[in-house]
């Protein structure tokens, strides 16, 4: 009996280990499309699961430029998450 309890606990146990592993790849599946447009330390907050201000200063840009979107995504992919976004600044 004792052993029953024993392996029925290690299976709960790694169920649950899969359901914490799954869930931070759904949560990641939503915030990775965001990567490109968040500053950094909003994405980490976010990660940590820290609210953020609900008032802060910044300054956004909107424009529709041909490619521009393609062209960010690619610069990311290519020179990392920090630096790609900084060097269509140079296009």
């Amino acid at each position: 009996m004792a052993r029953e309890v024993h392996l029925r606990e290690q299976r709960l146990k790694q169920q649950l280990r899969q359901m914490h592993f799954d869930v931070e790849e759904m949560r990641k599946a939503l915030v990775e499309p965001l990567h490109v447009y968040l500053p950094m330390d909003r994405r980490q907050a976010l990660m940590r699961g820290e609210s953020l201000p609900h008032r802060t200063a910044g300054a956004a840009l909107s424009a529709d430029i041909s490619g521009f979107t393609q062209l960010t995504a690619a610069l990311a992919q290519e020179l990392g998450l920090q630096r790609g976004p900084k060097s269509s600044r140079t296009c």
